[in-house]
């Protein structure tokens, strides 16, 4: 139950782990050489031309707080794609093609190494294993999963593997691509569900199949929904979204009309949305309510056929997050109640099996992490409970016996891995944690975890698809490739704040301030800098370029008083990490402005965007993905569907007037000025649900217009509109390989790197 924000859901990161290491060394000279440079000052930027695209101006005059806010691209955001809209879109889309005409060669040799990585470096997924059967899947290369499932023996034959679902079958069902979610079986192995997102705009399906001896049978089918949950007897629970929330809970009972459905709970708060998980023994179905910075759960009584609600297990508290499972009559809970950091608690359920309301006096704590230390996950086996946590940013693990809570064992993993992902460890009485390690540049690698050692939890690294452990392989030993570095710093940001800073870099770079440097950032929603493996930067990494990743404060990076002290009335603190982290670099010689570029994603967008405007002089180019660049706008305006979600993240700026003046302050588009700005690729979609195309493309507008001829030097913009894609882009390898031929291309040529 990982310990997250309200958007980022696990299956919804695009950029599976698809590479092994293994002979890295051997597949690293296609395009080296590519990496010769050249400088040029901000006067060698592409000079403006009369082509360059225009979208109306149209003045929208408000006044909040005594301030009035002139909008000139305001019309945007009328529903739907207006003519004016589609003009200005198809202006930036021919100035894109042309702009980028010339690097199409480029692209193709990006292309083909970024495949020659997926071909070479595949990681197996680890298998679920439950009650000696092993459920894994397969690609034919197309982007079609296969999902199978044989008996686990302890021979080496083992059962002919079942084919259960060939997806080109939901495909030709929809008649277009769909993505599969997630997947869960039901306890007694009947049932298997999958959540199809079906459209690239966050709309999702899900398909109950029965996997009985007569072969697989499609059974049920529910529309427009997000999460599901088995419970016994054949009864499933699902969520119904309102808008792009998940406001209510409702029971099925597979094979009966949907028309029969009961709702079970429905959240009135719009700040909340709702979401499904269970224990891990199977005897409770959790219900999640769960907004930025408070949670509250209930457990539904998954042997019952039809139970009614209970109270939640601790009424919710403003700023109190928990997460709940259940073993052997007690409920472990990982809570911040009581301080800002989460830590393990413990409470037995009553004799009677009565689930009633706790207050956090009644629990037992079990244990509370050091203060460098922060909880990221638990998993509560029958007799170990298993957390995922970190130090600092280096991740580690702690087995607690549940027999003794006193002597709990720290687990170190080798620093240069930055990633630690819990596995599907579906059976409650196993005596092994499945987990992965990964790094930017290191392809996941799957581990196993031998708790059930108590003194001395041993770490066996590689299972098969079968669930069997591998033979060590030596990689965990041997740590990252040899050629790929992993250095961990620190900037001081203004206020005097420790930031972190993770770097990869070959070994035989020069601190001479020679080497082209991407730096990445996030920094919002309590959500960590995702540092699994990314076969865009270890591509780069291998060009020779520094890649550099900021773990500014919003997001969780060092816990969740790190995402409260970069929030709110404090999101500017972010801002200032990113400046400080960048000018830190520059200053060890890692690289120097003319040859930095930022990148940011959706939220991550903003912070770079503002930093953009705040000290443009540190950087050259700017790379920034649906960005949410307009804050403001989105959070004065209450009819959106996700504002009041929002608010604790970003403020009140409607009925606040301190919060206003705030998010004012940084908002990127509020912000630009006619200055010398640094080359963007900014990309959006007219499909996003999450970050409407209007954000990006009103600030793409202003832009334009504020470094038009006026100012001495005209922004040098690249705007990518995508259609049929949405907050998360289209699916596939081939989408993200795309985009990062695209963003490599734009980053050489608006740097003045040789691609030749």
């Amino acid at each position: 139950m990982r310990a997250s924000a309200r958007y980022v859901h696990q299956w919804q990161q695009r950029n599976s782990q698809l590479m092994h290491h293994h002979g890295w060394e051997r597949h690293t000279h296609h395009i080296s050489r590519l990496i010769s440079q050249r400088r040029h000052s901000s006067s060698e930027k592409e000079s403006g031309s009369s082509d360059q695209p225009t979208a109306k101006r149209q003045a929208q005059e408000n006044v909040h707080h005594g301030q009035r806010l002139v909008d000139h691209y305001s019309w945007m955001q009328q529903s739907g794609i207006t003519p004016d809209v589609r003009s200005y879109v198809d202006q930036e889309t021919r100035l894109m093609a042309t702009l980028m005409q010339e690097t199409q060669s480029f692209q193709s040799q990006i292309l083909k190494q970024l495949e020659e990585f997926k071909n070479i470096y595949k990681t197996n997924e680890m298998p679920i294993v439950m009650n000696g059967t092993v459920y894994f899947r397969r690609s034919d290369g197309d982007s079609w999963q296969y999902y199978r499932r044989r008996s686990s023996v302890k021979s080496n034959g083992g059962a002919a593997a079942e084919h259960i679902l060939d997806t080109a079958m939901l495909t030709e069902m929809y008649g277009h691509p769909v993505a599969l979610a997630t997947m869960k079986i039901s306890p007694d192995q009947k049932y298997m569900a999958f959540v199809v997102e079906t459209t690239a705009a966050d709309t999702y399906d899900a398909h109950i199949i029965d996997m009985g001896k007569d072969g697989v049978v499609f059974v049920d089918r529910l529309n427009h929904i997000l999460s599901v949950e088995f419970a016994h007897h054949g009864v499933m629970y699902y969520t119904r979204m309102k808008g792009l929330r998940a406001a209510q809970v409702w029971r099925h009972q597979i094979g009966q009309n949907v028309s029969k459905d009961k709702m079970v709970v429905e959240e009135l708060d719009e700040r909340f949305f709702l979401d499904l998980s269970h224990t891990k023994d199977r005897l409770y179905v959790t219900v999640n309510h769960n907004s930025a910075t408070t949670s509250e759960v209930r457990l539904l009584d998954s042997r019952h056929p039809d139970p009614s609600l209970p109270a939640p297990v601790v009424p919710r508290q403003a700023g109190v997050q928990y997460f709940v499972e259940h073993s052997q009559g007690v409920l472990y809970i990982l809570t911040n109640a009581g301080d800002e950091e989460y830590r393990l608690v413990a409470v037995p359920v009553s004799d009677d099996g009565c689930l009633k309301s706790l207050r956090w006096a009644d629990c037992c704590t079990v244990f509370t992490p050091m203060s460098s230390w922060h909880i990221l996950d638990m998993d509560v086996f029958t007799d170990h409970c298993v957390l995922c946590a970190a130090e600092g940013t280096v991740p580690r693990i702690v087995v607690i016996p549940l027999d003794s809570w006193k002597q709990p064992n720290s687990v170190k993993v080798p620093e240069n891995f930055c990633w630690l992902t819990s596995g599907p460890n579906a059976t409650c009485t196993a005596t092994d944690f499945q987990f992965s390690l990964s790094s930017p540049v290191q392809p996941a690698t799957n581990c196993h975890l031998a708790i059930g050692n108590k003194r001395h939890p041993k770490v066996v690294l590689g299972t098969g698809r079968d669930g069997k452990v591998k033979e060590d392989s030596g990689v965990f030993i041997k740590g990252s490739p040899k050629e790929k570095v992993c250095t961990r710093l620190e900037a001081v940001s203004k206020d005097g704040t420790h930031v972190p800073v993770t770097v990869f870099h070959r070994h035989d770079i020069r601190f001479s301030s020679d080497n082209p440097m991407l730096v990445c950032s996030y920094g919002a929603y309590g959500v960590s800098l995702d540092m699994s493996y990314d076969p865009h930067t270890a591509l780069l990494v291998e060009l020779g370029w520094v890649v550099a990743y900021c773990h500014v404060r919003g997001g969780s990076d060092l816990g969740v008083q790190w995402h409260h002290s970069g929030r709110a009335l404090n999101k500017i603190k972010g801002i200032e990490d990113l400046e400080a982290c960048i000018a830190t670099l520059q200053l060890a010689g890692y690289s120097q402005p003319t040859i930095t570029a930022l990148r940011g994603v959706s939220a991550g967008g903003l912070v770079v965007a503002a930093l953009c405007n705040r000290a443009p002089q540190l950087i050259k180019a700017a790379v920034l993905e649906v960005p949410f660049v307009d804050v403001l706008s989105t959070m004065l305006d209450h009819g959106l569907p996700l504002t009041q979600q929002e608010i604790q993240e970003w403020g009140d700026p409607l009925h606040d007037a301190t919060a206003f003046d705030c998010i004012k302050s940084y908002c990127p588009y509020q912000n630009i000025t006619c200055q010398d700005y640094p080359a963007m690729l900014i990309t959006t979609s007219l499909d996003d649900s999450r970050v409407p195309a209007w954000i990006p493309l009103k600030y793409a507008a202003q832009l334009r217009h504020m470094t038009s001829s006026s100012c001495p030097t005209q922004i040098s913009l690249y705007v990518w509109v995508r259609e049929g894609s949405g907050h998360f882009g289209q699916w596939g390898d081939f989408d993200t390989s795309e985009q990062a031929a695209v963003q490599t291309a734009f980053l050489y040529k608006s740097m003045g790197l040789n691609t030749n």
